[in-house]
């Protein structure tokens, strides 16, 4: 009982030494976990009054905790285990411990370093996908020019990580359509000219040729080249005074040599595309007789990944050969290429 008074005088002192003679005065004392929980307690207070925070969290703790500690010293607690949480945050910390700090601590004086590390830690976060929102909500936890500069930074790279991503994305669906530049065998372009009943020359032509396309079946234009070697033939009765029914049957070589523009109208299915064509030529080989040394004309065709088929109107531009005939240098045509 001895004890028990001693300690309630005891128990209040600020002093180590006084508890601890306590404690040797009274070894089997009630009163000695009490004792030893108090010389924590102070020793606690002298660290946190040194500035030693976190030996000071310890102690504390060691002590029993705030509910353990004199009212005078709650306070003082309560400014350790905000210190120990701050301290026990990196820059790896979860976005949800960091939030939970400020919410926990919203005056503490840690605060503005805690939300610019939530601001970074979003920003690490962004992905390519991120939008104004998401980064002006990063961007609201920044508390000065250095970090909000850091979080724009993270989200003008993740805006271009999306547009290399568009980009790629563009450049796949252009491999997977042929590319941008395609090469191609024309394997048919037949016509013939539009004939009348009481015609005197009657002309047809086959080419077979080589092309290059600027822009695959998709692109919404595209822009071709070629040259296509072939065989045009013609069935051809003189008419003077008199006219005769037997036919001269002739053949000629000739080269044309073209351009072609075509625009792409709409699709048809999900592998083809229905275009508009305009082409012009020259013939850079050919029968003065029989052809002009330019022509041009347009038509309408499907293009698919590989195949391309067209039927088209062609006129030749000049008139002076010498069969001359009005009807005779426009066409009727159709075409078919293969393209790598």
């Amino acid at each position: 009982m001895q004890s028990v008074s001693v300690w309630q005088i005891v128990k209040n002192s600020d002093k180590e030494e006084d508890v601890e003679y306590f404690m040797q005065k009274f070894p089997k004392s009630s009163c000695i976990e009490a004792a030893q929980k108090r010389i924590h307690e102070i020793r606690a207070v002298n660290h946190y009054k040194n500035g030693d925070l976190a030996k000071a969290y310890d102690e504390f703790n060691s002590a029993g905790g705030r509910n353990y500690l004199q009212n005078s010293n709650q306070s003082l607690y309560d400014k350790c285990l905000e210190f120990h949480d701050y301290t026990s945050l990196t820059s790896s910390s979860k976005q949800e411990e960091l939030q939970a700090f400020l919410r926990k601590y919203p005056n503490s004086e840690y605060y503005n370093t805690v939300s610019d590390m939530l601001a970074v830690s979003m920003a690490k976060n962004f992905s390519m996908y991120v939008g104004d929102y998401t980064v002006n909500q990063a961007l609201s936890y920044a508390k000065d020019d250095y970090t909000k500069n850091i979080v724009k930074s993270y989200a003008k790279q993740a805006k271009k990580n999306y547009s290399e991503y568009k980009r790629n994305q563009r450049k796949a669906r252009v491999r997977a359509n042929g590319g941008y530049i395609n090469y191609g065998l024309e394997f048919l372009d037949f016509g013939m000219n539009m004939f009348m009943s009481d015609r005197m020359l009657n002309i047809g032509y086959y080419n077979a040729g080589i092309s290059m396309r600027i822009g695959n079946f998709r692109a919404p234009v595209q822009f071709e080249i070629g040259v296509k070697p072939g065989v045009i033939f013609y069935a051809m009765s003189e008419y003077d005074d008199y006219y005769y029914d037997d036919y001269d049957y002739k053949t000629a070589f000739h080269l044309p040599i073209y351009a072609k523009l075509k625009v792409n109208l709409c699709s048809i299915g999900s592998k083809s595309k229905l275009y508009a064509s305009a082409f012009g030529s020259y013939k850079a080989v050919r029968n003065e007789d029989i052809e002009g040394r330019f022509a041009v004309g347009g038509g309408l065709g499907i293009g698919w990944r590989h195949w391309d088929w067209m039927v088209y109107y062609k006129q030749d531009l000049e008139e002076n050969t010498r069969y001359s005939y009005t009807d005779e240098s426009k066409y009727i045509g159709t075409s078919l290429a293969y393209y790598f």
